[in-house]
C-alpha cells in the first residue's frame, strides 16, 4: 500500500517537475526570441525582416569607428485619436499601424546592432505632449507620423507612409469587381532599412555636388516626368544631396567652375570639336563625366560614335546593336535563342570596382537595353587608363548587322559560333591631371539602364556611379532590403464560403470523427 502511494507520488512529482521545466524552457525561448541579436541569427520572420543587409552592417561599423552617435526619434500618430468613421479610415489606420510596428521592430535591430552608436527615443503623442513638441521644434520636424535621424547638428526627417513604405492605393475610377468587392489602401512594400540607412549615409557626407546634364545633342529628356525620360534619376540624385542642372555648352562655351559632374544621356548627334575639347580639358583638371549612349534602329545616323572624343581617351563605341541569346526552357541543352528579347542584356558586374562591388556581393544584375559595344583602342594616349570591365555581357553576345534593304537591324541571330563572345557595355576611363593629384573620371555606358521604366531595378547602379564620381564613398552601396507585404484579396462570396467552411463543416467533421471513435471503442 505504502509502495503504491510512493509510486503515485513520484509519478505526479515527475509530471509536475517536467511541466515546470517545460514552462521555464518556453519562457526562456520567448525572451531570447525577442532579442534583436537572436532574431537576426535565427530569423524565421516573413522575408527575414529582422536581418540587416551587409551594407547596413558595414555602415554601422563605420559609424562606430568614427566615434559618431546616431539618434533616431519617432513621432508616431496615436491611432486611437484618429476618427474612424468609415471602413476606409479603419483600413488606413491598420496600414499605419502595420508600418509603425515594422518600424519599431527595425529600430530595435538598429539599436542592438549599433552597439551603443545608435539611440532610439519613442515619443507618446498622447502622454508626452509638451516634451514631444519641444523635441520636434529642436529638430525642426514638420510632419506627423515620422521619424527623425540625427548625427550631431544634422537631421533628416522621414515620413512613415511616404519614405518608409510603398502603399497600394485603390483606383477610384476602376470598374466594380465581381461580387461587389471593395478595394482599400494596403501596404505593398516596406523599405525601412533602405530609407533609414540612406538617411544615415547622407548625414555622413558634407557638401552639395553639382551635376550638369548636357543639352543640345538630341539627347533624352531629363527633368520632364514622362515614361521615356530620366526624371526619376534626377529626383533620386536630388534626394541623395546633389544639385541637378541642365547645361548647354553652345551657349556657355565653358563648364562652370562649381560643376562637379557633367552627364550626357542618349545623344543622337556627335560632339563638336570645340565641345569635345571642353570636356577633355574638364577631365584633365579632375572633372567627372558620364556618357550614356544607346542604339537607334532608324535613322542610322542617330548613333553617334564620338570617334574624335574617344580616340583621345583610348576607346571607341561601336555602331552595331549588341544582342545576347536568351535561355529557352524548351531547349535546355541549347545556349539560348534569338529574338526581340535578345536586346535586353543581363550584365556581369566587375566584382572589385567600388561602383559595382556592393551590387555584385548582393547578387544583383542590372539590365541594359539597346546597347552598343565599347572597345579599347590599340593606341592609348599617355596619362589615360582604360578599364572596360565595369559591365559586360554573358558569353553568347553578338553584334547585329543591318539589313541591306532599308537598313533595319537583323535580329535573327548569329550565323556561327565565331560571332558570339563576351562584349563590354560599361567602362571607366581615368585621366591623369595636368596639375594636382585629382584624377578625372569618365564613365561610359553602352545602353539604356536608368530610364524611368527601369530605374526601380537599376537605380542603385546609377546612384553608385554618381556618388563614386563625387568621391562620396559613404553613399556607394545597395539600398537595403525590402519587406514585401503579402495579402490574399477575397471577395464577399469567397469570404462567406470560408466562413461556412470554418464555422460549420470543419466543426461538423470533427464532431463526426469523435462520434465514430466513440462508437468504435464502445463496440470493442
Amino acid at each position: 500500500m505504502a509502495m503504491n502511494f510512493v509510486k503515485r507520488f513520484v509519478g505526479k512529482a515527475l509530471i509536475f517537475v517536467s511541466g515546470i521545466l517545460a514552462l521555464a524552457v518556453w519562457l526562456g525561448l520567448t525572451v531570447l526570441a525577442g532579442r534583436p541579436g537572436v532574431r537576426q541569427m535565427i530569423d524565421v520572420s516573413p522575408q527575414a525582416r529582422f536581418t540587416f543587409s551587409q551594407e547596413t552592417e558595414d555602415l554601422l561599423t563605420e559609424v562606430r569607428a568614427r566615434g559618431l552617435k546616431i539618434e533616431i526619434d519617432t513621432f508616431y500618430v496615436a491611432l486611437g485619436s484618429v476618427p474612424q468613421l468609415t471602413v476606409e479610415q479603419k483600413q488606413w489606420a491598420t496600414v499605419l499601424q502595420r508600418i509603425q510596428s515594422l518600424t519599431t521592430d527595425l529600430l530595435r535591430v538598429y539599436e542592438a546592432r549599433g552597439r551603443g552608436a545608435v539611440h532610439v527615443e519613442h515619443f507618446d503623442e498622447m502622454r508626452e505632449v509638451k516634451r514631444m513638441r519641444e523635441r520636434r521644434e529642436e529638430l525642426r520636424a514638420r510632419q506627423r507620423n515620422s521619424i527623425v535621424v540625427s548625427i550631431g547638428d544634422r537631421h533628416k526627417e522621414l515620413i512613415l507612409d511616404e519614405d518608409l513604405a510603398a502603399i497600394d492605393f485603390p483606383n477610384p475610377n476602376a470598374p466594380p469587381t465581381p461580387g461587389g468587392q471593395r478595394w482599400f489602401a494596403r501596404l505593398d512594400t516596406y523599405k525601412g532599412e533602405e530609407a533609414i540607412s540612406s538617411a544615415i549615409r547622407s548625414l555622413l557626407v558634407e557638401g552639395t555636388p553639382v551635376v550638369a546634364f548636357l543639352k543640345g545633342y538630341g539627347e533624352a529628356t531629363i527633368l520632364e516626368g514622362v515614361a521615356d525620360s530620366y526624371s526619376e534619376l534626377a529626383g533620386a540624385l536630388a534626394d541623395d544631396g546633389f544639385e541637378v542642372r541642365e547645361l548647354n555648352l553652345r551657349k556657355t562655351q565653358e563648364i562652370p567652375s562649381d560643376v562637379d559632374i557633367v552627364a550626357l544621356f542618349e545623344p543622337t548627334r556627335e560632339l563638336t570639336d570645340r565641345d569635345a575639347e571642353i570636356l577633355l580639358a574638364f577631365l584633365r583638371h579632375g572633372g567627372r563625366v558620364v556618357l550614356n549612349v544607346s542604339y537607334r534602329d532608324l535613322p542610322v545616323d542617330h548613333n553617334p560614335t564620338f570617334r574624335g572624343f574617344g580616340s583621345r581617351l583610348g576607346f571607341e563605341i561601336g555602331s552595331e546593336l549588341v544582342l545576347h541569346l536568351v535561355k529557352d526552357p524548351r531547349m535546355p541543352d541549347a545556349p539560348g535563342r534569338a529574338g526581340i528579347e535578345s536586346q535586353t542584356l543581363d550584365t556581369v558586374l566587375n566584382p572589385v570596382h567600388p561602383i559595382t562591388r556592393p551590387l555584385a556581393r548582393a547578387g544583383r544584375a542590372p539590365q541594359l537595353k539597346i546597347a552598343r559595344e565599347l572597345r579599347t583602342l590599340a593606341e592609348r594616349p599617355e596619362g589615360v587608363h582604360v578599364d572596360l570591365s565595369l559591365l559586360r555581357t554573358g558569353p553568347y553576345a553578338w553584334l547585329a548587322p543591318r539589313r541591306a534593304s532599308g537598313g533595319t537591324t537583323d535580329l535573327s541571330g548569329p550565323r556561327d559560333a565565331s560571332q558570339v563572345a563576351v562584349r563590354s557595355v560599361g567602362g571607366i576611363i581615368d585621366v591623369d591631371p595636368e596639375t594636382g593629384d585629382r584624377q578625372g573620371h569618365l564613365v561610359v555606358l553602352g545602353g539604356v539602364a536608368f530610364i524611368n521604366a527601369g530605374f526601380a531595378s537599376n537605380g542603385d547602379l546609377a546612384l553608385n556611379i554618381f556618388n563614386w564620381l563625387a568621391a562620396r564613398q559613404e553613399l556607394v552601396t545597395v539600398r537595403g532590403t525590402r519587406y514585401q507585404s503579402k495579402r490574399l484579396e477575397l471577395n464577399e462570396v469567397q469570404t462567406r464560403r470560408i466562413g461556412t467552411l470554418l464555422g460549420w463543416y470543419v466543426p461538423g467533421a470533427l464532431l463526426a470523427l469523435a462520434l465514430i471513435v466513440y462508437w468504435r471503442r464502445r463496440s470493442s
